[in-house]
């Protein structure tokens, strides 16, 4: 593990929530939490942009008019944080109006929140993202399940602080 790894797991703890309801009954399926993935190197840039001011303006922000949370098919590897974006076939979603918010007694966290409805992403969910359209921020890769039709699925990031 690096050193930048390090740094960013003391200080960034990002928390997927998958929620998964089968349409046809309104009942969930199945509920997945993962506390895990790889900050690439161009959105901790973005971070240090925005929090300092520095360098070239970054655009756009991800906020609610950019963010989307991506998903994708590819399993290989997320250890890179070279990386520009997701590996594989992608679908990616504007995030749900009001979102991002804050949350936690001292609003030290902030949580995005997309829904993939019927007929959105129905393939093999390997790789999920959060993106603002031009700029993929971080990266997980691990078997998701397969979306179908007939299901939607709630994607929360929480960034903890």
């Amino acid at each position: 593990m690096s050193n930048i790894e390090i740094k960013i797991q003391k200080l960034w703890k990002p928390k997927w929530v998958i929620t998964k309801v089968d349409d046809l009954t309104g009942q969930t399926i199945e509920k997945l939490v993962i506390c895990d993935n790889v900050i690439l190197y161009q959105g901790l840039q973005a971070v240090w942009k925005l929090l300092a001011n520095v360098g070239p303006a970054f655009s756009p922000i991800y906020n609610e008019a950019n963010a989307e949370i991506i998903a994708g098919t590819s399993s290989a590897s997320s250890g890179d944080q070279a990386q520009t974006g997701l590996l594989g076939t992608t679908f990616s979603k504007a995030v749900e109006a009001t979102y991002p918010q804050t949350s936690g007694g001292n609003n030290e966290n902030l949580v995005y929140r997309t829904i993939f409805i019927t007929g959105e992403a129905e393939f093999a969910w390997n790789e999920i993202g959060l993106t603002n359209g031009v700029t993929v921020f971080n990266r997980l890769v691990q078997s998701l399940g397969s979306k179908i039709a007939n299901q939607t699925w709630t994607v929360d990031l929480i960034l903890e602080g």
